[in-house]
């Protein structure tokens, strides 16, 4: 795996030759030739945790978890799949992005009493939680909603290693339906990881109801995501998982059509995720 350090940050990058065997051989062989059910049976007899909960559950908050932990690989199919695969890798590089970007965030508000994020799809909110503790100030706390519930428990320990326990609030929802359920004059607002899920109009009622719920000069930090890992079909034929995929100008369109004004946008390496900060004027 090869390292690119960009604006002091290291991220995980492949080289040319691996980039050429998986887009002229391996992503063809997944995608279009080894039939479904036999990838499936493969996956299935790998001790590999990220295969397993893909399986049952595509983009879930566990297989984020995973994706992150980057732990050493269990087996042979394990290391393809958490270290060699362009989305896990495109993930822990977005991770890192978005950390950054939400601490220098939080550090546009150090001076007002208490700064408030809310979290949408936020899952275990780990993003979050890594981003309030990396700016150093002790007056930011976070609301975070999530349609699965389950994710709360260990997001709450995270919050307690983190010293963030009496931080944070967890909040069951669903992210279509928001609705009163956030609180006034929030100062960040969090869509890492859900809108890949939603269509247009439903990104547009979150962002709506988000801008409602801002204070002036509150922000917003999300992401496009694009086909660029190269597996879309052996993602949907094998996985299950359907993406919404949309370019950096399509989610700069729905932000605008909120109300909101782009900060600036900032792609990782591998070219799937562009981060993208905007705000309420």
């Amino acid at each position: 795996m090869k390292k690119v350090v960009i604006d002091s940050i290291e991220f995980e990058d492949f080289s040319g030759v691996r980039k050429c065997l998986k887009k002229y051989l391996f992503n063809p062989l997944i995608n279009y030739v080894l039939p479904p059910e036999f990838l499936k049976k493969v996956l299935r007899g790998s001790k590999s945790d990220l295969a397993k909960e893909s399986l049952v559950s595509p983009g879930s908050w566990k297989s984020m978890q995973i994706s992150y932990d980057n732990e050493s690989p269990k087996d042979f199919i394990d290391k393809i799949v958490l270290q060699l695969g362009s989305f896990p890798v495109g993930l822990r590089n977005r991770h890192k992005i978005v950390v950054a970007k939400m601490s220098d965030l939080i550090k546009r508000y150090k001076d007002k009493e208490m700064i408030l994020i809310v979290g949408i799809g936020a899952g275990r909110a780990f993003n979050a939680m890594k981003a309030m503790k990396e700016s150093g100030l002790g007056n930011v706390s976070g609301y975070f909603v999530d349609i699965d519930d389950a994710a709360f428990e260990p997001g709450k320990q995270i919050a307690k290693s983190l010293g963030l326990a009496d931080k944070v609030k967890y909040i069951k929802g669903d992210a279509k339906n928001l609705g009163d359920m956030l609180p006034k004059e929030a100062d960040i607002l969090k869509l890492i990881g859900i809108i890949e899920y939603l269509d247009d109009e439903q990104v547009l009622n979150i962002l709506k109801i988000g801008y409602k719920n801002l204070c002036k000069g509150g922000t917003v930090i999300t992401h496009s995501i694009q086909p660029t890992h190269g597996i879309d079909p052996f993602l949907r034929n094998v996985f299950g998982l359907y993406l919404k995929y949309r370019t950096v100008e399509d989610v700069k369109g729905l932000l605008k059509k909120s109300g909101f004004s782009i900060i600036d946008v900032t792609p990782e390496p591998l070219g799937i995720y562009e981060v993208i900060r905007a705000e309420k004027k």
